[in-house]
């Protein structure tokens, strides 16, 4: 997924900030695999990654994104292009 992608998807989501320069690309890896219905234990492995690693992105893009908790985040994510 590119930014300028996930820059018009922004735009047409008022509950999320706008400001997608704050993603990092692991972030952005993240989104894009939630949007696809990964479970945890997909995104770990396709990541190569342990699950508190993942549990950490995850906080640090609903902190970026202004999302409340996880549900917030999997509902944002599921209207993402894909």
């Amino acid at each position: 997924m590119k930014k300028r992608d996930l820059a018009a998807f922004f735009a047409r989501v008022p509950q999320a900030k706008s400001d997608i320069e704050e993603l990092e690309e692991r972030e952005i890896e993240v989104l894009s695999m939630l949007s696809q219905g990964l479970s945890g234990g997909q995104m770990c492995r396709e990541m190569g990654i342990e699950g508190e690693e993942l549990v950490l992105l995850k906080r640090e893009i609903q902190k970026k994104l202004g999302l409340k908790n996880e549900v917030e985040l999997v509902r944002f994510a599921a209207r993402m292009p894909r």
